[in-house]
């Protein structure tokens, strides 16, 4: 996957268990995750637990060879974006990559796009206040 991701362009930095992981996105902000749902010391739905708690927004694609629904259903009830069965096929894969990208990049696209409106809004908001208060004190 880390050579696929390379050759669509993508940086790609790996962690052997999900607690090195975590540890790197207390230093790092990544725009996906690709994780496994069978990691050593801790697993991947621990893992997907926690880092919503860190990054709630976070991209989370799913790799593994568990394909059982009930499995699918409760890991995607965490709020990944996709679920991918090994073995995996590699043109599906860019294809999520690359959707996965797009939509990381309009949610944050949107999240910028809500601060500067936020900001716009609250100068307005100060300037009337400043006005009114110009007004009150000019009667008194």
């Amino acid at each position: 996957m880390q050579s696929i991701c390379n050759q669509l362009g993508i940086s790609t930095e790996t962690a052997s268990n999900g607690q090195i992981a975590l540890d790197l996105i207390n230093t790092r902000k990544f725009s996906i995750f690709i994780v496994d749902l069978m990691l050593p010391v801790m697993d991947g739905k621990t893992f997907i637990e926690k880092l919503k708690v860190i990054d709630p927004h976070a991209v989370v694609i799913i790799q593994s060879a568990l394909d059982a629904s009930d499995t699918i259903i409760e890991v995607m009830r965490l709020g990944v974006f996709d679920y991918a069965v090994k073995p995996i096929d590699i043109d599906l894969f860019r294809h999520t990559m690359s959707k996965a990208l797009e939509y990381k990049y309009l949610k944050d696209l949107e999240a910028e796009l809500t601060l500067n409106e936020s900001i716009k809004l609250r100068g307005q908001l100060e300037w009337l206040n400043y006005k009114e208060t110009l007004r009150v004190t000019g009667k008194e």
